[in-house]
């Protein structure tokens, strides 16, 4: 579950933003109320960008599809 905070509040509380994130916890940071950004931890953002790649990836598709058919 992610925790929603205004861009004005995770500039204030950097550090402590940054600490929940490296443990697993995402936050989505809003400007004007609407959401901006999302803060998580790097390994979770590697995995994430794996995937969209796999995604994106048109051999890797056909295979994904064969897989859950």
């Amino acid at each position: 579950m992610e925790k929603y905070i205004t861009q004005t509040e995770a500039k204030a509380r950097f550090g402590s933003v940054l600490s929940r994130a490296s443990r697993g916890e995402r936050t989505v940071i809003t400007r004007s109320g609407r959401p901006r950004a999302v803060l998580v931890d790097y390994q979770e953002f590697t995995t994430l960008a794996a995937a969209a790649s796999l995604l994106h990836d048109p051999s890797a598709r056909a295979v994904m599809a064969r897989i859950t058919t």
